[in-house]
């Protein structure tokens, strides 16, 4: 033969770094030999052996890896529930009364990586010790998110631990983390979003954690998920970097919820000026204390029981909404503001307010105050409604505020009287305008909640006082021996002390209607006592009979002839009432 040789790699050979296919490079091995013939003589050569690299692959990491921001790991109070594209959680058991909390604040998985022959991972750096470490745009892809959390922008940063292990962590502020937060409290006292910490054990893995919620973007309702992309790459013990790869990270928002039924409330007309203070009726009275756990004024308010979520942030208290959501700010509102204080129609009101009274529902156009329709103003932000007389300008009849502090409230001031439709005789009788309102609650990244709540409007009646009695003489008529010394006259006249209450409007006099109070009689029937003929009024021997003019004038005369004005020849007697 020519003579041969024969090289067997055993184990492989630390190569010079190299990136993506092109870190198969090669390294040389050239052997030198000395051939010697059969009778001594020799010749000297060398042969060389090309040694082909080794690299790694990465294959299909793990896809599936979701987090939600309700877990009570972050922060805020979450509501945890079952909905939301990937969430695991479920009820189960007995009864079905069994929850199982299956997605939480944390999740991982492979990320598939073939390490090849340069497997070695002694931890004592190049050449042996493979690693896997975030690739060169992984904060740009992040940053290109333009993510925030509670209204501050998030920033990114990565560390390395003491073993070599490399975590991404997403914080807000100025101060940037150096170490992995050791719980979840030190995590947010650091201002630290979510950690991601990569590993080269095994196929190589990811761990995720979140700590605070993320404001998720756009118009979509509940509980929508916010894509996170991680760009990673691999590195073998002899320093061959792999083309980079990506994992992706599902965080499901979290949303409001507004909770039960909000107890009514009461308030009362007659705690108004002039009002007639009593605890008629007994029933609406004793349920309007029972409801507002104490007397029923002018005022009431209580909780909207709102449950923000963990995306509860509140940078501007009682900001209400404009139109545009401002991230990391709730609100509550009646309606979308517009920037402006706004003058609404009925229409427009009746989106979010109805009543209903003793006859039944009674339309927003139809509801007045002493007679002028009331007309509904918004505030700028839409958390403040205001009910006025005759426009938007007029006297302010009640104001609802609400309030995004807390579990949310609201405030209810009546500081003018409702027309009631129902009429009724007595304190006793008062009755009740109920007004329903309809609220919207939005969480910091705009996701809706609403609910209701219902404000009872108490009525006041007028009282009776004490009349003064009148004395008339009849003397003073038909050429009667009047003796004047007595300073009595064919005229009696005196007050009824009537106590008008708060509805006290006398806006047109003595012709009733909404807005104007008014007297009139009863009936046409006059009691008598002590006549000549006992209960039988006459006059000059004739029976008087009585009647009330068309203008209410309450009439006595004789005959069968009924008189139209008080200037008939057969009138006895006239008597008019003044309010």
């Amino acid at each position: 033969g020519v003579g041969s040789y024969t090289v067997t790699l055993v184990q492989p050979l630390d190569h010079a770094p190299g990136n993506g296919s092109n870190g198969e490079n090669s390294l040389s091995l050239t052997f030198g030999y000395t051939a010697t013939d059969s009778d001594g003589d020799t010749v000297t050569g060398s042969f060389v052996v090309d040694v082909v690299d080794d690299v790694a692959k990465i294959g299909s990491p793990f896809a599936g890896g979701v987090v939600e921001e309700e877990q009570l790991e972050v922060a805020g109070l979450g509501n945890e529930d079952t909905s939301g594209t990937g969430d695991a959680d479920s009820f189960g058991g007995f009864l079905g009364l069994q929850f199982r909390d299956r997605t939480t604040h944390e999740t991982g998985g492979t990320l598939a990586i073939s390490w090849g022959s340069d497997n070695k991972n002694d931890g004592d750096g190049q050449p042996g010790d493979r690693s896997v470490q975030f690739g060169p745009d992984a904060l740009t892809i992040l940053s290109g998110l333009n993510l925030t959390s509670d209204g501050d922008t998030l920033k990114y940063t990565t560390v390395t631990t003491a073993s070599g292990q490399q975590i991404l962590l997403a914080y807000t502020g100025s101060l940037v983390p150096t170490v992995l937060p050791s719980s979840a409290d030190a995590a947010i006292t650091a201002n630290v979003v979510f950690s991601v910490a990569l590993s080269d054990s095994s196929a190589g893995s990811y761990a995720f954690k979140l700590y605070d919620t993320l404001d998720h973007q756009g118009s979509v309702q509940g509980e929508d998920s916010q894509v996170l992309t991680f760009q990673f790459t691999a590195t073998d013990s002899d320093g061959d970097v792999t083309a980079p790869s990506t994992f992706s990270v599902s965080v499901i928002d979290d949303k409001p919820f507004a909770v039960g039924t909000i107890g009514d409330r009461y308030v009362e007309e007659e705690e108004l000026s002039g009002g007639n203070e009593d605890a008629q009726p007994v029933g609406s009275e004793l349920a309007g204390a029972i409801a507002n756990g104490g007397p029923v004024t002018d005022k009431a308010g209580a909780s909207l029981n709102i449950s923000w979520g963990g995306d509860d942030g509140n940078k501007t208290v009682n900001g209400g909404f404009s139109g545009t959501q401002v991230a990391g700010d709730r609100s509550v509102v009646f309606a979308t503001g517009n920037g402006s204080e706004q003058t609404l129609s009925a229409e427009q009101v009746a989106q979010f307010l109805t009543v209903s009274g003793g006859a039944g529902p009674v339309a927003i156009g139809l509801l007045t105050s002493e007679g002028q329709s009331l007309v509904f103003t918004l505030s700028a932000d839409g958390d403040v409604l205001t009910a006025h007389a005759g426009s938007g300008t007029g006297a302010v009849v009640f104001t609802v505020s609400l309030s995004d502090s807390g579990n949310g409230s609201y405030d209810f001031d009546l500081n003018g009287v409702l027309d009631h439709p129902v009429k009724a005789s007595g304190a006793s009788n008062e009755d009740v305008l109920s007004f329903n309102f309809t609220f919207t609650a939005r969480d910091g990244d705009g996701d809706v909640a609403t609910n209701n709540f219902t404000v009872k409007v108490i009525d006041d009646a007028p009282v009776r006082g004490e009349e003064v009695r009148g004395t008339a003489e009849d003397e003073a008529v038909n050429n009667g021996n009047n003796e004047g010394a007595d300073g009595l006259t064919a005229v009696a006249s005196g007050d009824l002390n009537i106590k008008w209450g708060a509805d006290d409007a006398d806006t047109v006099a003595d012709l009733g209607g909404k807005g104007d109070r008014s007297i009139a009689f009863t009936n046409a029937t006059v009691s008598v006592a002590d006549a000549y003929n006992g209960a039988s009024l006459t006059s000059l021997g004739v029976p008087v009979l009585t009647t009330v003019l068309a203008n209410g004038t309450l009439v006595g005369y004789t005959g069968s002839t009924i008189p139209t004005t008080i200037n008939g020849s057969n009138v006895v007697f006239h008597a008019t009432l003044s309010d």
